[in-house]
Parts: structure tokens; sequence; C-alpha cells
């Protein structure tokens, strides 16, 4: 029974380890897609700033004519 217990022990532990590293993979992965998201965003307002201010003026007011026109729930 020791010679099994042994082994139980042994493969415990492996199995702590090795679900030690997939929650570290996790942790990576996730900063990873938290930095191609800032990025994104990043992108996102140059592409916006380089709109000139009298279009992006005029797209706001549509939306908010827009908004006002939408039935109320």
């Amino acid at each position: 029974m020791k010679k099994y217990q042994v082994t139980i022990d042994y493969l415990t532990q492996e199995n702590m380890g090795l679900k030690q590293k997939v929650n570290d993979e996790k942790s990576i992965q996730k900063r990873v897609d938290v930095l191609e998201l800032k990025k994104e965003n990043e992108r996102l307002r140059r592409f916006v700033e380089s709109i000139p201010q009298e279009i992006r003026q005029a797209f706001q007011e549509r939306q908010r004519e827009q908004s006002d026109k939408a039935p109320q729930r």
C-alpha cells in the first residue's frame, strides 16, 4: 500500500504543478488580450481624431436627432 501512496503523492504534486502552469498561461493570455484591446482602442482613437471636427460634430448631431426620434420604452 505504501508503494501506491508514494505514486499517488507524486502524481498529486505533479497535478498541482500542472494546474499552476495552466493558471499562469491563462494569466499571460489575459494580459496579451488586454494589450491587444488597448492597441485596438488606441488605433480607433487616432482614427476618430483624424476625422475633421466638423464631420464629427455633424455625425453627433445626427445621432442625437435619431435618438430623439426613437420610441421611448
